[in-house]
């Protein structure tokens, strides 16, 4: 299991830093604004899946749904500049600038839509501001245990700062790429806020069971709020609280996401 970051506080608990998971054997590069972004392909059929990785994460968190989901579609994961085999970036990370250049890296890869969007954590953020941007783009949507826009606040009001984000201390220790997307988050976060609304799309919303710390179960609650309200978005949305899994749902429950995904790659063909 790759290595994660420890806190108590909500933000740094979902979305946990699992760094150097690898990608896949088979690398592909694309240079975007002067520089190469790996990507991997898996897959022959005709829908495409895109997955995007959370925060601190590449692509290599996406090892044990691949394979299966390839089976069934075309699987395309990559590391956002600054993770993995990517080179690193100046530009702001936020998910308009994050989306910009998924676009731009699946057009250079030959890879056309409409794409079944696949989303974890921050990355989930990064995916629901997509297919509200560009709707044309996106034939389905499957978020897994997604950053809610609007959770941060919540915590805040809810229950004391502390428990509701990192240190300037903890950040601070995080490579230079992961502190610049970290501290676009609240851009991210009012970019997607005002987006337009999630158009009909199939739609389906994984959460995790169980919390990251046993202490947070009470902050956890709140998490599971937020998720259900992600999910009301659509009233034809499908949300599964996946047993027994943790906020790596792909890690802990991979069937539970390939199901998903297969679930949402057949209602976009319908």
């Amino acid at each position: 299991m790759s290595k994660r970051l420890q806190s108590r506080s909500l933000l740094l608990i979902v979305l946990m830093a699992a760094v150097g998971c690898g990608g896949g054997e088979t690398t592909d590069f694309v240079v975007i604004d002067g520089r190469r972004v790996a990507f991997e392909v898996a897959g022959y059929r005709s829908a495409t899946v895109v997955f995007e990785s959370g925060f601190g994460n590449d692509r290599g968190v996406w090892s044990s749904v691949l394979g299966d989901v390839s089976t069934f579609a075309r699987a395309f994961r990559y590391d956002r500049p600054g993770y993995g085999a990517s080179d690193s970036t100046m530009t702001p990370r936020t998910a308009s600038q994050i989306v910009s250049e998924l676009r731009a890296t699946l057009s250079a890869a030959g890879l056309d839509p409409p794409y079944v969007l696949v989303g974890h954590s921050l990355g989930g953020m990064y995916m629901e501001y997509y297919a509200k941007t560009f709707p044309e783009e996106v034939s389905a949507l499957v978020l897994v245990d997604s950053k809610p826009a609007d959770v941060y606040g919540r915590c805040v009001a809810e229950f004391n700062a502390d428990r509701c984000g990192p240190s300037d201390d903890q950040v601070d220790g995080l490579p230079a790429h992961m502190q610049a997307e970290w501290r676009a988050i609240p851009q991210a976060e009012m970019e997607l806020m005002a987006a337009l609304p999630l158009r009909p799309m199939p739609f389906f919303v994984l959460s995790a069971e169980l919390p990251e710390d046993p202490t947070g179960s009470d902050v956890h609650e709140l998490w599971l709020q937020a998720q259900a309200d992600l999910a009301a978005q659509l009233p034809t949305s499908v949300h599964i609280v996946v047993p027994g899994s943790r906020h790596y749902i792909q890690l802990d429950a991979p069937q539970a996401v390939i199901d998903a995904v297969r679930s949402a790659v057949d209602a976009a063909s319908d």
